[in-house]
């Protein structure tokens, strides 16, 4: 899974640069069946979109698979804006507050806090990526919004992801803090929590 997630991308932007979206396709289905496997709770959707990427590749010829190409960075943003975003409401716990109780266990109030403000910014940070993939599929050519949404959104994302790490341990001075990788391997441990209960 971590190779099909990290070569996506790339895949991507191969079939954009060379007029075969079928490539992007394809891995994009290979990605949603991979992550099928093992997930009863979330196997059947993702068959679902398995199946929607198959059939976008097969309909290349049609002149539909680039559309569908360019719908996928639009979605994944968008639902990511939603999967933090929705936290936020009253009575829910903020998705990176959810994150960092299932890893330590309590948080203090300055984490708690922070970690709300920090589910606010991946979430308004996922909405401006939503539009600006939404106006890059609309009117920017395939290289341009290949560079943009391949590559560019990709190294904005892991940049803001290294800094505010740097930054949180600046600022909540009163929790430990383990190094990077070690942060990185907890959170991969760790996962998304199903449900961000309050």
């Amino acid at each position: 899974m971590p190779i099909l997630v990290l070569g996506y991308p790339l895949a991507c932007h191969f079939a954009a640069l060379t007029g075969r979206p079928w490539v992007g396709l394809v891995w994009l289905g290979l990605l949603f069946a991979v992550g099928a496997w093992g997930k009863d709770g979330a196997r059947l959707p993702l068959a679902a979109l398995t199946a929607a990427a198959f059939a976008g590749a097969a309909s290349v010829d049609a002149g539909l698979g680039a559309a569908v190409l360019r719908l996928a960075p639009i979605l994944v943003t968008g639902s990511l804006a939603l999967v933090f975003g929705e936290t936020l409401r009253p009575g829910r716990t903020p998705l990176v507050n959810a994150i960092a109780l299932r890893s330590r266990g309590t948080l203090p109030p300055s984490a708690a806090a922070y970690g709300r403000g920090l589910t606010l910014f991946w979430t308004g940070l996922f909405l401006l990526l939503t539009l600006e993939t939404l106006l890059l599929a609309l009117f920017a050519s395939d290289r341009w919004w290949s560079l943009m949404t391949n590559v560019v959104n990709y190294v904005l994302l892991g940049t803001v992801f290294i800094v505010e790490y740097g930054v949180r341990r600046l600022i909540l001075t009163d929790i430990p803090h383990e190094g990077l990788v070690v942060y990185l391997r907890d959170l991969i441990r760790v996962g998304f929590p199903r449900q961000a209960a309050p």
